[in-house]
């Protein structure tokens, strides 16, 4: 390239710069100001969180919650900055938001679903519904509460197994706490025959019920005559202990139930199937339905 080219087009630049000289300089001042803005607002933004993080979130138990709630936040000042900057820079903030809008609603019909889990989610957390460790029961589903995510709850059964329940499913079904309070009552059904004492019976129940470390002995203690069933004497016993003795209680005090009324010659209930030899099945059989013949031949 000649060297009168090169003057030429340092010559146009220049006569360029000058004739745009007002557009540059409100651009570059634009730029300015939109850097600023960002500058200004992610330092605002990082010191707010610290803040915040300390104060009004400390409030939330749950870190899944909390994380969840800075998010919202986080996201929400990114979009006012760059509201700002597009402001600035020329573009109209009415039609970005037009078209945010519509972009939202039509992802809330596709996600409707995931939209409800996340509000039930939130929900979950917020009112602290179910905690870590917890036995409960949701719908035809129980197990101890593994995890509580946004989406979806987490629990493992007695056997081993784990259950993924969305969460607005959680929300409008029945939930039974089993862990909630810290005592739980135990119920026994006991039968035994009808020609035992039932002052006796009483009486060694409530000695067994009292001589046990496990037992709250400050609260309830029952054993009573329940029931006469053509059968057995069905004496009810209820006591309390704490929750997670629960079935150690349990299991304990059955066996001590079985053993005292032993020890006393008081004879447990207990349902006997006398099995018929065959020949004499098919002897009755057999007188059935000659009965059944001679009825027919009267009719």
């Amino acid at each position: 390239m000649t060297e009168p080219k090169i003057n030429n087009i340092f010559l146009n630049f220049k006569n360029w710069m000058l004739q745009n000289q007002n557009i540059l300089l409100h651009f570059i001042t634009k730029i300015c100001i939109t850097f600023f803005i960002v500058t200004t607002g992610i330092y605002c933004f990082q010191n707010f969180i610290n803040r915040t993080n300390q104060s009004i979130f400390q409030s939330c138990k749950k870190n899944l919650l909390k994380n969840f709630l800075l998010t919202c936040f986080k996201y929400s000042i990114i979009f006012f900055i760059l509201i700002c900057i597009f402001h600035k820079i020329g573009i109209r903030s009415n039609s970005i938001v037009a078209i945010l809008g519509i972009f939202s609603l039509t992802l809330g019909f596709i996600i409707q679903g995931s939209i409800s889990n996340l509000t039930s989610g939130i929900l979950l957390l917020t009112l602290n519904a179910l905690k870590i460790g917890e036995y409960v029961s949701i719908g035809k589903f129980s197990g101890s509460v593994l995890n509580v995510h946004i989406f979806y709850t987490v629990l493992k059964t007695v056997d081993g197994k784990i259950i993924l329940i969305p969460n607005n499913k959680i929300i409008t079904d029945i939930i039974v706490n089993y862990s909630k309070e810290p005592f739980r009552r135990n119920e026994f059904l006991i039968g035994i025959s009808h020609n035992s004492n039932v002052k006796l019976v009483k009486k060694i129940l409530i000695k067994i019920i009292k001589s046990d470390h496990q037992v709250i002995q400050s609260k309830d203690i029952v054993a009573e005559l329940h029931e006469i069933s053509p059968c057995s004497l069905n004496f009810v016993v209820r006591c309390w202990s704490k929750t997670e003795e629960l079935n150690i209680v349990y299991w304990r005090l059955l066996k001590k139930f079985k053993v005292g009324l032993e020890k006393k010659n008081i004879e447990i209930f207990q349902l006997q199937i006398n099995l018929m030899p065959i020949n004499n099945l098919n002897n009755n059989i057999n007188y059935i339905n000659n009965n059944i013949n001679q009825l027919k031949k009267i009719i």
